[in-house]
């Protein structure tokens, strides 16, 4: 009966933290649509920060400063490389809007998020906590 009892808690414990992944931010970068040069501009540079990033099937959720929060449409396209893995998928902000999400796994143990709009890219740097 405790075998049972274990299994069932080792199982219920492996479903929730399957279902959500938590990650620190440590980094963060930032790219904007230059209305004069009709492009993208460069990358600005990585700025530090602290912030958690929780990352679910259903919802992305992003603590920082202001709502960040991301709701997955559409079908998930995973691809692996040398190095790691992605996963692309569309998503609805807060806002409503549009925007292409990627997720980044490198076997060096870093992990990153790309969130994109036709106007804005954001870029977080990651470790899973």
């Amino acid at each position: 009966m405790k075998k049972l009892l274990f299994l069932s808690i080792f199982l219920i414990i492996g479903l929730f933290s399957y279902a959500q992944t938590r990650f620190q931010a440590t980094h963060l970068n930032l790219k904007m649509y230059n209305d004069t040069t009709q492009q993208m501009s460069e990358w600005m540079g990585w700025k530090q920060t602290d912030i958690i990033i929780t990352v679910s099937d259903t919802v992305i959720n992003i603590y920082s400063n202001y709502e960040q929060k991301y709701l997955p449409i559409g079908d998930k396209n995973m691809m692996h490389f040398k190095d790691g893995y992605t996963i692309q998928f569309d998503a609805l902000d807060v806002n409503t809007s549009r925007c292409s999400i990627e997720l980044v796994h490198w076997n060096r143990g870093i992990d990153q998020i790309y969130i994109r709009w036709s106007n804005v890219q954001l870029a977080y740097q990651m470790k899973k906590l």
